[in-house]
């Protein structure tokens, strides 16, 4: 943090007077907190008294740049707001800024932390990556995964870690003796405050290496610095449970596990597929996991000025050990994991030309979406159509690639799945509407194309 600007920061209060204080507080008699951005699309509203009780009595709104545009994108306000008061909160060089707010018997920090994570990326890497989709088992995140396996958190966790199939029981059984380490403590009680930082962990991870037994900086990517605290503690449990041997001894399992997630998640297909239905391209994909992976999935997009690369945390094979269906249907299956997360690639970008749009149709959200469900994490109506769209256009990938009977069986597990679990209950009429659209478009049409008459449709659904 440079301290020039901790020190002395200007802020606009709702008045539009600059205030030049050490960290600006707000005063409330109300009893929530509300922190938004309409240029970043996030709506937060926390209750006051729940704050007081957090551990530093502290909300932290992370701001990860991947990309020299969103890079760019911190110049725009983030809004936080009381009852009586608002102030708004703008990048100028500060690793954080930070406002307090107080009911005069309390007092919280809303923290807002930039956190630059775009890579350089040299001629040679670019020149090396380009066009490739590879798929890899990192040892540094193998090493994250198995000590949040051993975390009670983590056995508690639905979706943190894949509890089943033979290399787990290896795991557990080999570093049972050391779930009681110093380092496994600690990473539990982070994960049980916040089972979101999961995220992070597993992302940093992917840019650090071992080199010799020892954990080191990688020389691409940056990390949101969630594990540089943890590393002494980190290293000292690898070097006390012996994982490098542990990893060394299991690489023939890991090529192993890398072809057959290779062969379920054909990456090249998907790409080039939808890549023929958006405009938008990308150089690079890279699908990175463990075989311990759950469902816990998440992307990171490094975007610069001529190169593009998507990196996914998914899971890998191992969570079709069970599945009994014909090899093409797991393929199929298993396909959406990736397919949903790169998809956004394409999904998004098309959005923001009918952003406008979206959000008339959308907006109203007990339409589109029922609460009970995951969809409760998505807030606004650009998220929630995203989400519809990302997922009809899998099915439709499924539909163009292979068997009907295959076709059939994904869609309808995928409606259900949206509908039942996820809570989108108008996905079922979404998805056959986009298909419909599909069949019947012209020459020359592509699924891109077909956003004005989804949107027009949508709008018309009662």
């Amino acid at each position: 943090m440079k301290a020039t600007f901790a020190l002395l920061s200007l802020f606009a209060s709702s008045s539009g007077v600059l205030l030049a204080q050490a960290i600006p507080t707000l005063k409330t008699t109300d009893k929530k907190v509300q922190v938004s951005s309409t240029f970043y699309g996030f709506d937060e509203r926390v209750q006051f008294s729940d704050l007081a009780k957090e551990e530093g009595k502290r909300l932290n709104v992370r701001m990860n740049a991947t990309t020299s545009s969103e890079l760019s994108g911190w110049k725009n306000p983030i809004l936080i707001k009381v009852q009586t008061d608002s102030i708004q909160v703008s990048y100028r060089g500060a690793e954080y800024e930070r406002v307090r707010i107080t009911d005069g018997k309390d007092t919280v920090t809303v923290q807002v932390h930039y956190i630059n994570l775009v890579p350089t990326f040299s001629e040679a890497y670019k020149a090396a990556h380009r066009k490739k989709a590879l798929v890899a088992i990192p040892p540094v995140q193998e090493l994250m995964h198995l000590s949040i396996a051993l975390t009670p958190t983590g056995q508690k966790d639905r979706d943190m870690i894949h509890k089943s199939g033979p290399y787990y029981q290896k795991v557990m059984t080999r570093f049972a003796p050391y779930q009681n380490h110093a380092f496994i403590k600690k990473l539990d009680s982070m994960l049980a405050k916040s089972s979101d930082l999961y995220f992070n962990l597993v992302q940093d991870a992917n840019a650090y290496d071992i080199q010799q037994g020892r954990i080191v900086d990688g020389t691409i990517y940056k990390t949101s610095g969630a594990i540089a605290p943890l590393l002494p503690l980190m290293q000292d449990f690898a070097n006390t449970s012996k994982f490098p041997a542990f990893f060394a001894e299991n690489e023939a399992y890991y090529q192993q596990s890398i072809a057959r997630t290779k062969q379920l998640m054909p990456m090249e297909k998907m790409w080039q597929w939808i890549e023929k239905e958006y405009p938008n391209r990308y150089d690079c994909y890279k699908t990175v996991y463990s075989p311990l992976t759950g469902n816990n999935h998440s992307t990171r997009y490094y975007l610069t000025d001529d190169y593009q690369e998507c990196i996914m945390f998914v899971c890998g094979s191992e969570v079709m050990d069970k599945n009994k269906a014909d090899e093409l249907t797991q393929q199929a299956s298993l396909s959406g994991v990736v397919f949903t997360e790169i998809d956004h690639n394409y999904v998004n970008p098309m959005s923001d030309k009918h952003q406008k749009d979206i959000n008339r149709v959308f907006g109203d959200r007990a339409k589109w979406a029922a609460k009970g469900g995951p969809a409760d994490h998505y807030n606004g109506a650009y998220d929630v159509f995203n989400e519809y769209m990302t997922h009809a256009l899998y099915c439709l990938y499924v539909r163009e690639n292979y068997p009907k009977n295959v076709s059939e069986t994904i869609n309808k597990d995928r409606e259900n799945l949206m509908v039942d679990h996820r809570k989108f209950i108008r996905f079922r009429e979404f998805n056959q509407k986009l298909q419909e659209l599909y069949s019947q478009r012209k020459q020359g049409q592509t699924a891109a194309d077909l956003y004005p008459a989804m949107l027009q449709w949508s709008e018309s659904l009662q």
